[in-house]
């Protein structure tokens, strides 16, 4: 299929409506509301079922996986739009807190992860050396930096499928991360409890 300006269109009307569809589920259905599923994360299995890689209904274009990659450079880039200016004064502890716990967290994922991979893992399977990379990548950083990192592995012709790999493992922390809180909810705690709360929800 050639690639033009109306397969864009068409990808994006289809993404659209998905995401309408995912958010109505989500509001109608009792089980994505307890399991905290957003309707993105919806509209996304709809597309695999119903697109290319599922039973070929919805006209997706065969460039729609390369749209990620490209769209991150905006969320990286619109961050810092409509952030206030920043007291150092009165935030530099919490920063300072805030900067030593993501740290540990971020060090401990990804040593964890090319540890489990390249020791334990890699004994059992013929796993490529950065599985655990794309692990902690995907889990850690979430879609966004699992497209950026994935997209540079495929475009360096050394891993095709390490964007698949991180984004599967993006969307088992976003599921896993949601049901954790939940679950601590439920038990009474709650973000008043978490010195980190004003910095990390």
């Amino acid at each position: 299929m050639k690639f033009t300006a109306w397969s864009v269109f068409v990808d994006f009307a289809l993404m659209g409506g998905l995401l309408v569809l995912g958010q109505y589920l989500r509001a109608k259905i009792k089980l994505f509301q307890s399991l905290l599923l957003p309707a993105a994360l919806i509209a996304g299995a709809l597309a695999w079922v119903l697109g290319p890689n599922g039973i070929h209904i919805l006209p997706f274009s065969n460039s729609v996986g390369t749209y990620a990659s490209i769209l991150i450079i905006l969320v990286f880039a619109s961050m810092p739009i409509g952030d206030e200016p920043v007291n150092w004064k009165k935030s530099g502890r919490g920063i300072g807190e805030m900067f030593s716990n993501l740290t540990g967290i971020a060090l401990a994922q990804y040593g964890l992860g090319m540890a489990i991979s390249l020791y334990i893992l890699g004994l059992v399977w013929k796993l490529h050396p950065g599985f655990g990379l794309m692990l902690a990548t995907g889990f850690y950083g979430g879609h966004g930096t699992a497209a950026a990192v994935g997209s540079a592995f495929e475009s360096l012709g050394c891993w095709d499928e390490a964007l698949a790999l991180g984004m599967t493992s993006a969307t088992v922390g976003i599921i896993g991360g949601y049901n954790w809180r939940s679950f601590f909810n439920q038990l009474g705690y709650s973000q008043k409890d978490n010195k980190f709360h004003n910095y990390t929800f």
